[in-house]
């Protein structure tokens, strides 16, 4: 529910016209009534301005993270492919090629389909962030009417540690890992009240 506090006197017969600038975002603002008087929209269902930023910058600190991985892993995979193979890692290559692999009646070999598993999985890790970015530009206050959406970076930031400490090098461990954290670290001020 609204309320309009004008000087600490909460007006409830202010005309409707004061609100209109107000529907969005649903933030605690300043508007100026026409006779000059100040006007102050609360919203109770919403999180206060700090603690919404407090929320906001964690999420920033986790998309980035899967943004860096995905870029780091498409920017690796290509240098890799402009100098020669060495011999043990050709020789697999060429076993992989020799390896039919047929899904849903299409014919790839395992090589084709290792790569393409591979580069679209830096794809989507890349588009993963930039939509966690657009969200928190675009509509900052999904983060704040629950944390459904927190939860979800959470899961899928730990499921990919997980698979990254059982088969991958250091540097994307360490980027899950500081994902994972900065997630867990917007969930726990996003259930705590500020003091």
């Amino acid at each position: 529910m609204a309320q309009l506090v004008i000087g600490g006197i909460t007006d409830a017969t202010a005309r409707p016209a004061c609100l209109v600038s107000m529907l969005w975002p649903l933030s605690a603002t300043s508007v100026t009534h026409e006779k000059g008087c100040d006007l102050m929209l609360r919203w109770s269902s919403v999180e206060s301005p700090a603690t919404s930023c407090r929320v906001q910058r964690p999420v920033v600190v986790g998309a980035w993270c899967f943004i860096i991985i995905g870029v780091g892993h498409l920017a690796i995979t290509g240098m890799s492919s402009l100098r020669p193979a060495s011999r043990p890692v050709q020789s697999a290559l060429d076993a992989m090629h020799a390896a039919p692999v047929t899904l849903l009646g299409m014919t790839r070999d395992l090589a084709t389909v290792h790569q393409g598993f591979s580069t679209l999985m830096a794809l989507l890790g890349i588009g993963y962030g930039v939509f966690n970015l657009a969200v928190h530009r675009l509509a900052p206050e999904a983060f704040d009417r629950g944390t459904g959406l927190l939860w979800i970076n959470f899961a899928v930031a730990a499921a990919g540690l997980i698979v990254a400490v059982i088969a991958f090098p250091p540097p994307p461990i360490l980027a899950l890992a500081v994902a994972v954290a900065a997630f867990a670290r917007g969930l726990l001020v996003a259930r705590r009240p500020l003091s």
